[in-house]
């Protein structure tokens, strides 16, 4: 009986979750790798042949057959990542992006207020010339409040309605100032 305990490494469970996990397909928000760029990614869409990977605050649209799950365990955070040889002190900080478009649908103002306060500082520190909000129409009382707030929001140059094949009065698209 001991000896079959020295062969066992993992307990089966650990094994089969470990597999079953690998084969899962894969979702949105899964860290990947590029084999192509050799680094790491977030997936944040996936077609029927490409999957599109936010490395940074870089999106790369890849092919399917050249990426892979990463065996990195370190989640991806949101922190500036520093990368040397550029600029006068050598360094030059990047921040991820956190993307184009922050949903806010069914939120509750209070709730909604925040979430875009936080989502506007992000995109602004990543370099984004413009963001979507997605509010959506409803009563109008999300849209109303949203648009209220980037009147007065510093890091917000103006914004505009979207046209009706882009959401319509459902989504502001907010600019952001350059400082």
């Amino acid at each position: 009986m001991d000896t079959l305990k020295e062969k066992i490494e993992e307990p089966i469970e650990k094994q089969y979750l470990q597999e079953v996990k690998e084969r899962r397909p894969l979702r949105i928000g899964d860290r990947v790798r590029v084999r192509r760029l050799d680094t790491d990614g977030i997936v944040s869409s996936i077609a029927e042949d490409d999957v599109e990977v936010q490395i940074g605050k870089m999106h790369v649209k890849v092919d399917v057959r050249e990426i892979e799950r990463s065996n990195n365990k370190n989640p991806v955070k949101d922190e500036p990542v520093e990368i040397t040889g550029r600029g006068d002190s050598g360094k030059e900080i990047f921040y991820p992006s956190p993307g184009i478009e922050l949903h806010l649908r069914g939120m509750r103002a209070e709730d909604a207020l925040l979430k875009l306060d936080r989502y506007l500082d992000s995109a602004h520190a990543a370099g984004l010339p413009f963001v979507r909000i997605v509010h959506g129409k409803g009563t109008g009382t999300l849209r109303q409040v949203v648009r209220e707030a980037l009147e007065t929001a510093q890091l917000v140059d103006r914004w505009e309605i979207a046209m009706d094949n882009e959401g319509g009065e459902g989504v502001t698209i907010a600019f952001l100032s350059e400082n």
